[in-house]
């Protein structure tokens, strides 16, 4: 799958918190930034096109909930640069 996403020139935009800097998991991506340490925000959250996926982890166990709204999508993104902004490139 991300075989494909590369090929098709699809870039990714990845966002860590500050505590996993250095870990190299973290290199896989096309491009990451680190989330100030005061930030910080249990859910892993995905845009892409009119959808939102939110993933919460309660220990080893994903809840995973999707949104398919633009206007939705569009906050979201939002919310994305504005973090993108103020955090530390990798």
């Amino acid at each position: 799958m991300d075989r494909e996403r590369r090929r098709l020139g699809i870039t990714t935009r990845i966002l860590y918190k500050s505590n996993v800097k250095g870990d190299v998991r973290t290199e896989y991506w096309d491009k990451r930034r680190f989330l100030p340490p005061h930030i910080s925000n249990p859910a892993v959250i995905n845009i892409y096109g009119d959808r939102v996926v939110n993933v919460l982890w309660k220990g080893n166990v994903p809840l995973c909930f999707m949104m398919v709204n633009c206007d939705i999508a569009d906050a979201y993104r939002k919310y994305f640069e504005l973090l993108w902004s103020v955090s530390e490139k990798g």
